[in-house]
């Protein structure tokens, strides 16, 4: 995804001009995140995706560990408040669906009034974070994942592997 939309790297700064297309990107980007760190019922939902790898793997201790990293999604603090107009104080990924499913996806009237009610640059700030945060999750569960295939930890899943 980081080829077919890359996006500034750079730290987000209040008040500097932003690429209009590294925004786009960043939406889609949400998007395509949204189902393995907000979907509950979908199957590539990160925590439930570790809790698959914890029943499968052959040794207690990396289970425990998969099981600890459900923390980055389930249990994570907000770092950041949002205020809005409102008065209604929304963490990153509250306004990130608030903006996905309210303005762009769904068309959810009660998520567009939140939306409507924050200040643009807290709207690009939260997709800056959100995104950013979620993509680091899912490298650190792929790479742990990854290392307990590679290792034997993790049993390969039959059938084709291509």
């Amino acid at each position: 995804m980081a080829e077919a939309f890359p996006v500034n790297q750079e730290q987000f700064t209040f008040g500097a001009p932003r690429d209009a297309s590294d925004r786009w990107h960043r939406l889609v980007r949400a998007m395509s995140l949204r189902k393995f760190m907000f979907g509950k019922s979908d199957s590539v939902y990160v925590p439930k995706v570790l809790d698959a790898v914890a029943a499968e793997l052959c040794d207690d201790e990396a289970s425990a560990f998969a099981l600890a990293l459900k923390s980055l999604v389930d249990q994570q603090p907000p770092i950041v408040m949002y205020g809005s107009d409102q008065g209604d104080d929304r963490t990153a990924q509250e306004l990130v669906v608030d903006v996905l499913y309210g303005a762009y996806m769904h068309g959810d009237y009660d998520r567009w009034l939140n939306y409507e009610s924050m200040g643009r640059t807290f709207v690009e700030h939260s997709l800056w974070h959100w995104t950013a945060e979620a993509e680091r999750v899912l490298d650190v569960v792929r790479i742990n994942i990854d290392g307990w295939l590679s290792s034997g930890l993790l049993p390969a899943a039959d059938g084709p592997t291509d």
